[in-house]
């Protein structure tokens, strides 16, 4: 966090320099006292709603009924939804640690991202009914929080929602689907849980590091809730999960080197993202014909994929492709296939070379990441019959030329992101919606036309499309949010049209298509002065763009070793409202900024994320971006712990079969001797490392 506070005191010091034509500030505007003085009393009322003033929020202090106590209370009062905060954003974070019990009224329907986490003193929450939602990480790391009423309005617990909390015991309400990953990890206390029948989706790590888990994983080796089969870390050999599962949730056997075989039966219809990731023995899979829905990554790294990649780098499965990491050069999928699994081309830092791709007809989604950072990729054509295509699925990748047909609704966020030699991309009518950043650092990108159809662009749609040289709107009534097109950047549309609005609020040159003569610099900037009331929140607010530009080099750890962020770069920039400039840090290295990898544990095996951030308290931003690391159990045989499997690990133990005296025995690994898996450790087990070693097994 060093080098990032000498990064923003740089960045400070430049844009008051930059600035002193444009505003006059007090001497000490960014010195510690004033941030200090400004910020000693934190506010104890304010706003807090989605949407503007609808939702207040009071921090009073009662005398607890039968005590000489008083407890600090939260009261939040209104109708709607509350806003969703980054960490450290929330109003009420500076008296967060001193909350005792938070009381929120009816007629508000969710808790935001962040509202309470690190409320380490709650105790009691009262949540009415007509909250649908509960955000991320809303109630993390509340530690004094043993117990919730989840009102039965609720449908969706977002991730690590309740992560680190103090629960002990919980009743999920009927209504209720989805339970998104980590929802509930690390709450070491939570011994009861009761799941509603409406329950279909649960998250990887949703009750990781919980007594109830471990309780389940003692009664049997399939963990299974509902149709949903959570959890089967402990199998070993052949698994043959029972008739009746619908689906296998994500990760459900992630890192699992014991299976040897499994048998997914007819009832299975959605195999999840990452289920049997890193199951390096695992050499035979039955799948049903009945299965459709295929996640990233859910064969990665086994036996059996690299059987299937040998018979033919375009891997298949029930007209799924799941993997082309190893084609090159231009590529046709095959008439039949309707599917394009998520990460199929690229994953986890490997990509296909392929140059060209040739979609069928009858394809009818592309998923999310399917082609990133691909950047060989240069051409690819989107069937008509194609409905989805998922986020940053194209992301850093190289196609020069794009067609989106009418049928896709939905441009999802980053799709297009940094295509850094796209110059034309055409987007049919049907589309309704661009979402954010969707052509982001679209350096190449020369003109861009939205038809009629559309109905909303997203934030970001447009930044860093330095060569974008006009926008065409068909669209009278589109919302057109804070698009970020060059001041360059010539608007065309309608002279009674959304684009006009656009073009007159930001300073563009607007030119109608019904005529008029072309407007220009429509916005003056007015100059900040000391005496100026600038209200950010009425002209725009303050924000940060940022993330991660290249993945650090290494991303796969074994038992014991420690985090690695060497070659790691992040890129970042933004906006600071109250001063109307810019500031932009380009790519620097990961290590420059603050990391948080609070959830990493090298003793045990894992996905875990890591999350890299951005502050500029004086600017009032805070971005975060995320990235996965892995830390893997050694395999069978590696008794040494080493990582590998070689003579080594035969020599040590057939000295520990042996019972040699003189041997050091801190370096060997009972749990990873009996290779054969037939309970014993002897020289059975000698003879079998020896053999895979000679590569006879």
């Amino acid at each position: 966090m060093k080098k990032l506070q000498q990064h923003t005191a740089i960045l400070t010091a430049g844009i008051l320099l930059a600035s002193s034509s444009l505003a006059t500030f007090p001497e000490n505007v960014f010195s510690t006292e004033y941030l200090i003085s400004a910020f000693a009393q934190a506010p104890m009322s304010g706003i807090c709603g989605a949407e503007g003033d609808h939702i207040t929020w009071e921090i009073v202090q009662e005398t607890v009924s039968g005590h000489d106590t008083k407890q600090n209370i939260l009261k939040i009062t209104g109708e709607g939804a509350m806003n969703d905060w980054s960490y450290s954003a929330v109003p009420w974070t500076d008296s967060m640690e001193n909350i005792d019990y938070v009381e929120i009224s009816e007629g508000i329907t969710s808790i935001g991202s962040y509202a309470f986490c690190s409320a380490t003193n709650l105790k009691k929450i009262t949540l009415p009914e007509s909250i649908t939602r509960i955000e991320s990480f809303a109630f993390e790391r509340c530690s004094s929080l043993t117990s919730i009423k989840i009102p039965d309005s609720i449908t969706i617990i977002s991730g690590s929602a309740f992560s680190h909390s103090g629960l002990k015991e919980i009743v999920l309400p009927e209504g209720l689907t989805t339970i998104e990953g980590y929802a509930f990890e690390n709450c070491m206390n939570l011994e009861k849980i009761t799941f509603p029948k409406s329950l279909t989706h649960i998250g990887h790590n949703a009750f990781s590091n919980t007594m109830w888990l471990t309780a389940q994983q003692n009664e049997g080796s399939l963990v299974i809730i509902n149709d949903i089969l959570y959890d089967g870390s402990n199998c070993k050999g052949e698994v043959v999960i029972p008739d009746g599962v619908r689906s296998i949730q994500d990760s459900a056997f992630l890192l699992c080197n014991g299976i040897t075989d499994v048998t997914i039966p007819d009832s299975v219809v959605t195999i999840g993202s990452d289920v049997f990731y890193g199951c390096t023995n695992l050499e035979n899979i039955s799948i049903s014909k009945n299965v459709s829905d295929i996640g990233s990554g859910a064969f990665y790294h086994t036996a059996w994929l690299t059987k299937k990649q040998a018979e033919n780098p375009l891997v298949i499965v029930n007209e799924i492709v799941i993997d082309g990491t190893g084609c090159s050069g231009v590529v046709v999928i095959p008439e039949g296939i309707t599917k394009v699994a998520p990460h199929a081309f690229s994953i986890y830092n490997n990509s296909s070379s392929v140059t060209k791709g040739t979609l069928p007809e009858g394809l009818v989604s592309i998923g999310a990441d399917a082609f990133s950072c691909c950047t060989s990729l240069k051409e690819i054509n989107i069937p008509d019959t194609v409905t989805s295509i998922g986020s940053y699925a194209f992301f850093e990748s190289g196609i020069e030329k794009i067609t989106i047909p009418g049928s896709v609704e939905i441009i999802e966020y980053n799709v297009f992101r940094d295509c850094f030699s796209l110059t034309e991309a055409a987007i049919g009518n049907g589309v309704k919606e661009i979402e954010p950043s969707a052509f982001y650092g679209c350096t190449d990108l020369t003109e861009f036309v939205v038809p009629e159809s559309v109905t909303r662009i997203g934030n970001m749609a447009f930044a860093h499309c330095n060569d974008l040289e006009h926008i065409t709107f068909y669209s009278r009534d589109c919302e057109i949010e804070d698009i970020n097109i060059e001041k360059s950047t010539k608007v065309i549309g309608y002279a009674d049209s959304t684009a006009k609005d656009y073009a007159q609020q930001f300073g563009a040159h607007f030119e109608s298509l019904d005529g008029e003569t072309i407007v220009t610099s429509v916005t003056e900037t007015t100059p900040v002065t000391e005496d100026t009331d600038y209200d950010s929140t009425t002209n725009c607010e303050s924000y940060a763009s940022f993330y991660i530009e290249k993945l650090p080099e290494k991303l796969i750890y074994q038992i014991g070793e420690e985090l690695d962020l060497t070659g790691g770069t992040v890129y970042g920039g933004g906006f600071y409202a109250p001063m109307g400039l810019f500031w932009d840090i380009f790519s620097a290295p990961m290590t420059d900024y603050e990391i948080d990898a609070s959830d990493f544990n090298n003793q045990v095996p894992g996905v875990y994320d890591i999350h890299v951030i951005c502050k500029a308290p004086e600017w009032e931003v805070y971005e975060t971006d995320t990235f996965q690391v892995i830390v893997v159990s050694p395999s069978m045989g590696d008794v040494d712990n080493s990582g590998i499997i070689d003579i080594s690990d035969a020599i040590l133990l057939s000295r520990v079969v042996a019972e040699d005296s003189s041997l050091d025995r801190s370096n060997y690994h009972h749990e990873y001797a009996d290779i054969n898996y037939d309970n014993l450790v002897n020289a059975a087990d000698v003879t079998t490392i020896l053999k895979k070693i000679a590569k006879l097994i």
